[in-house]
């Protein structure tokens, strides 16, 4: 029987072919928490996103099932491509810009304190004044004592689209919600997400066309979301049905 010689260690090979196992194992580890890193980022966006969206959205549904349909204004301005818009509902208001306009001196809503820094915000007030422009033509500033509903986070969001559409699917855009005294039915859209707007496009998370051609190209998006919840809600004296 042929014995090895202890004084006689592994091959030249033997061990090539261990450290070649060793750094594949160690790769595919690598690249599992990486998976694994995105996905619980991605799902830290996204549930950021929803929440935000769900707290902003039962909020003006609550406050729209209370309210007398006369008393409601969305405004969007400008009129074309808005960079923000307000929501008046009885003594309640609605204020926001748009991400990409979002502390920038074109976004629609300013504060007393010349601050454009609003993502959505809520304060009270008498009347509809808010939704209603003034002699010049401008609108008044908004407060700087209001209640944040959506705040920047570590998630950066912001909102990208909103919109407010009568029972009969018109867009009422700067003109009360409804004019008729009795119940009304109100289509509300609002779409929130990640505040990236070279990286969030058509409402979504997607590289840009040239991405191979610019900075972004190696732009990761797990921490990129984007979601749009709708919602119908009754304004008018339910107890006259």
């Amino acid at each position: 029987m042929t014995r090895r010689n202890p004084n006689t260690g592994f091959t030249l090979v033997e061990l090539m072919l261990s450290m070649t196992f060793v750094s594949i194992l160690l790769l595919a580890i690598a690249i599992l928490v990486l998976q694994i890193s995105y996905i619980y980022n991605k799902g830290l966006t996204m549930r950021a996103v929803n929440e935000a969206g769900q707290l902003i959205s039962s909020d003006i549904q609550r406050t729209l099932n209370t309210s007398v349909p006369l008393d409601t204004i969305f405004v969007a301005k400008p009129d074309v491509d808005p960079t923000g818009g307000r929501l008046c509902v009885g003594t309640t208001v609605y204020a926001w810009n748009f991400g990409p306009y979002v502390d920038k001196p074109d976004g629609f809503n300013v504060n007393t304190s010349g601050s454009r820094d609003i993502l959505f915000v809520k304060f009270q007030s008498a009347g509809n004044k808010y939704c209603e422009p003034e002699d010049d033509g401008d609108y008044p500033a908004i407060p700087t004592q209001v209640t944040q509903l959506l705040t920047n986070g570590e998630s950066n969001l912001a909102l990208h689209t909103f919109t407010v559409l009568d029972e009969d699917g018109d867009d009422v855009t700067g003109q009360p919600v409804a004019d008729d005294p009795s119940q009304r039915l109100y289509n509300v859209s609002l779409t929130i997400g990640t505040n990236d707007a070279d990286f969030i496009l058509a409402n979504g998370c997607n590289a840009p066309a040239d991405a191979a051609e610019n900075e972004y190209a190696a732009h990761d998006d797990e921490y990129c979301g984007v979601n749009t919840f709708n919602f119908v809600a009754r304004a008018g004296n339910r107890a006259e049905e």
